[in-house]
């Protein structure tokens, strides 16, 4: 084994340092990809039960549309503590996972709330992200694209100067010196759809490393537990990569209009 291979990478998740520590030494039960894929789709239907229960709450005439916006700030606190302590504890992940994918999918369907009028653009980002995500899959098991460790480190580093532009800009917005600037910039289309577009490639191209880390979660014979981190991950990716997608199409239709 090389020396750069077996360095410990800051970008490393808990699977492949698990992975690491293990050096195959376990015999317990062992993670496999049918346990991945059901639990997979148990996240997927907590996701929809999430969104589910925000267009009931929308239609009923008991709840007010403060209680929404409540609701909406509580799921995305929720969703993004719960992640982080399922990163840092794979185990609780069952827990932790349920409830952030029941947040993701309150959070995901608040803006089909507000808008009902552009359902027919939520179906299309549904049938867009779905074939990417099968495209992808294409692309990584035919082995078009090898998930190295370079390949990480770029994509992480990509996402972390995403994050980092996101909040420059809103401090930028929140300096009167440099406000106007700021919302020239945000509200220049052809900015805006390039954004979305890369942030769409980005979304995309994660998807190949969760696909490595569950290849690698069941090829390591890694306990089964962590099947659920394996599946939690693959559908914050999916969940996001929507997102992306349907603030293009609402981007396209708004200049359209």
């Amino acid at each position: 084994m090389s020396k750069l291979s077996s360095k410990k990478s800051i970008f490393s998740n808990p699977i492949i340092r698990k992975m690491k520590k293990m050096d195959g030494v376990y015999e317990g039960d062992c993670a496999t990809y049918k346990g991945i894929f059901l639990k997979s789709l148990y996240f997927l239907l907590m996701v929809i039960v999430g969104a589910a229960l925000a267009f009931t709450l929308a239609n009923s005439f008991l709840t007010s549309s403060t209680l929404l916006f409540v609701l909406y700030g509580v799921s995305l606190v929720l969703m993004l503590v719960c992640g982080i302590v399922a990163g840092i504890s794979p185990k609780t992940t069952p827990v932790t996972g349920t409830l952030s994918s029941l947040a993701m999918g309150y959070a995901t369907a608040f803006t089909g709330v507000l808008i009902p009028e552009y359902s027919s653009i939520y179906y299309l980002a549904i049938v867009l992200t779905l074939a990417i995500v099968l495209a992808m899959m294409f692309v990584y098991f035919s082995g078009i694209v090898k998930v190295t460790d370079n390949f990480r480190k770029v994509l992480y580093t990509a996402l972390l100067a995403s994050i980092i532009g996101s909040l420059i800009l809103v401090v930028c917005f929140f300096i009167p010196a440099t406000r106007i600037a700021t919302v020239l910039f945000l509200t220049n289309p052809v900015i805006a759809i390039l954004v979305s577009v890369i942030e769409i490639i980005l979304a995309s191209l994660f998807l190949l490393v969760d696909f490595n880390d569950i290849e690698r979660t069941v090829e390591a014979r890694l306990p089964q537990s962590f099947e659920w981190l394996a599946s939690f991950s693959l559908i914050i990716t999916i969940v996001w990569l929507y997102l992306e997608i349907l603030d293009l199409l609402l981007k396209i239709k708004d200049m359209v209009d």
